[in-house]
């Protein structure tokens, strides 16, 4: 019985290092995205325009929510690009989804911020949106804390056992 006992004990430390182990990855990962994101999102309000058109929209439904999925072309220097964001933290945007889906509906022109570094990095609405940025914040914190304590917990508990 006892050696029953002890394979399901070490059992639960493992689903419990993979569980924490998990949520400290999605707080890195959600760090790394604010950190990539929030500069260019600075950056863009300065960047260099150039007229786009839309060649697709569509809104993407699922269970909890709807999307707007679009593409967008634009010339820099003779070179045709491609891209689909319309702002940084894009799954934040605040507005209408419907709103948002007339306003860049298929063959629309627009104008598109592009980054004079990398022309392939472009975005219809610029700037930083505090609130999308500082949720992302948020949550990569809070992700990273429970994912770290529960890590140390978890060792602290398998070392106290052996």
């Amino acid at each position: 019985m006892g050696k029953r006992r002890a394979k399901t004990g070490h059992l639960w430390y493992l689903v419990a290092l993979f569980f924490f182990g998990v949520l400290f990855a999605g707080g890195l990962f959600a760090a790394y995205k604010v950190a990539d994101e929030l500069p260019q999102a600075m950056a863009s309000t300065e960047w260099p325009t150039v007229e786009g058109t839309v060649t697709k929209a569509h809104i993407r439904k699922s269970r909890k929510s709807r999307r707007l999925r679009m593409r967008y072309t634009y010339d820099v220097d003779g070179q045709t690009y491609e891209s689909g964001k319309i702002a940084f933290m894009g799954r934040v945007l605040a507005g209408n989804v419907a709103e948002r889906r007339k306003r860049y509906s298929a063959g629309t022109e627009v104008t598109v911020y592009y980054n004079p570094d990398n022309p392939a990095i472009a975005v219809l609405e610029p700037g930083a949106r505090t609130v999308s940025f500082l949720g992302a914040g948020v949550i990569a914190l809070l992700f990273l804390l429970l994912g770290a304590l529960g890590l140390w917990g978890t060792f602290k508990r398998m070392r106290k056992r052996e």
